[in-house]
């Protein structure tokens, strides 16, 4: 039993030591940066670790902390509905596709956001007629998570969206529209958010 116990433990111990570059769920892929400010880019890594993070024609600095966290923020940038790449090299190098440039806001409340393009009496018809490939999506959980959904609007996913967001964002041309049920009211972020 020892043996075995001892073998656990130095197994847990080695991956402990072994970090690699982590990023939280909202920086990902379609993602989108609010225009004209300084946007936070922060995540995970080994400690000590040089972070570099490239976007826009800006490279900025940190280093990973004893505890593995690091964060840099990129000076602002103006609207651009250009897709761009956001690297980031640290232990590991990753590329974040499709990123924006542009307003970001978040809708919230009760049952009018879970009310989906699909439940509107003309939902089909707005779905097909909608061309809105700026408009990002994200659905937030009502519980606790780091599993978001981050998504481009294509035409196969507008009808399980909420329609709130999708006719919002359409009226005020955002770029990104965020859900969180467990919100009440609407208000539009005059930050990114913040790890």
């Amino acid at each position: 039993m020892k043996p075995l116990l001892t073998t656990l433990i130095s197994l847990l111990l080695a991956s402990s030591l072994h970090a690699e570059l982590k990023l939280p769920a909202i920086i990902s892929d379609h993602m989108v940066l609010q225009q004209n400010i300084a946007n936070p880019i922060w995540g995970w890594d080994t400690p000590g670790t040089q972070i570099t993070v490239t976007f826009a024609g800006q490279q900025k600095t940190a280093q990973a902390g004893t505890d593995g966290k690091w964060a840099v923020k990129l000076d602002p940038v103006p609207a651009n509905d250009q897709p761009q790449v956001l690297t980031i090299s640290g232990t590991v190098k990753k590329e974040i596709q499709d990123v924006l440039v542009g307003e970001v806001w978040m809708c919230s409340g009760q049952s009018n956001m879970g009310f989906t393009l699909a439940g509107d009496w003309n939902g089909d018809i707005d779905a097909a007629a909608s061309r809105l490939p700026n408009l990002r999506l994200i659905k937030v959980p009502q519980v606790g998570t780091q599993e978001l959904l981050l998504e481009a609007l294509e035409p196969r996913s507008r009808q399980p969206a909420s329609s709130v967001r999708i006719f919002a964002g359409r009226a005020q041309k955002a770029r990104c529209v965020l859900d969180s049920s467990s919100l009440w009211g609407m208000a539009r972020r005059s930050r990114p958010l913040e790890g």
